[in-house]
């Protein structure tokens, strides 16, 4: 469901949306649920997504793929999978780059443009003994400056953070507790965003 690259050759699913939001240079596919090609678009792009089905989506050798293979009445085969790792993971949330590790700042080698710029920051931790930190710290106002990537992962340790990640920032960054928005967005108000970290207690008050 991410972007088209120049050779690629992506699925686009129902939960996707509505269309593919690609642009026309490329070749797109429309699948229905029985795996059949039911439509071909040469150099059109934006095609509707199929609510049984899907769109194979291909520019540069994956256009050319998708002409050879994918005419109408073709059948496709769709085999999805995460190859060569062992996560067990129900849900997986993106982020980056690493802050912290084994309790020292450690920002890898992932060239973040942002690095070195103040910014609101989103960020997930660690601590020693266990315990989860989610930490937002506004940015980009009269009041806040916000924090590069390193001034960040020290504030995180001083905080107790073992293993610490960035997450997304700028106006992304919003602290909701119960039903309340608890930091300043720098947007003014709340930007919206295709997923969040949901923190909630399946116990009654009276356990809690």
């Amino acid at each position: 469901h991410r972007a088209r690259g120049r050779e690629d050759l992506i699925v686009y699913r129902p939960i996707m949306g509505e269309r593919t939001l690609t642009g026309a240079a490329g070749v797109e596919a429309r699948i229905d649920s029985h795996g059949i090609v039911v439509e071909l678009a040469d150099r059109a792009g934006n095609m509707a997504i199929p609510r049984d089905g899907y769109v194979l989506s291909g520019a540069g050798a994956g256009a050319v793929w998708l002409r050879v293979h994918a005419q109408p009445g073709a059948r496709m085969e769709l085999d999805l999978r995460l190859a060569a790792s062992s996560c067990a993971a129900v849900d997986i949330a993106g982020g980056g780059p690493r802050l912290v590790r084994a309790g020292k700042v450690d920002l890898g080698a992932e060239a973040f443009a942002h690095e070195n710029v103040r910014h609101p920051r989103t960020a997930v931790a660690v601590t020693g003994g266990g315990s989860l930190l989610f930490v937002t710290l506004d940015g980009r106002q009269a009041g806040s400056a916000g924090m590069t990537l390193r001034e960040l992962a020290e504030a995180l340790i001083e905080l107790g953070a073992k293993d610490a990640m960035n997450l997304d920032g700028g106006g992304s960054t919003t602290m909701v507790v119960r039903d309340v928005v608890r930091n300043s967005p720098s947007d003014g108000t709340e930007r919206a965003v295709s997923d969040a970290i949901l923190i909630y207690s399946v116990g009654s008050a009276e356990e809690l």
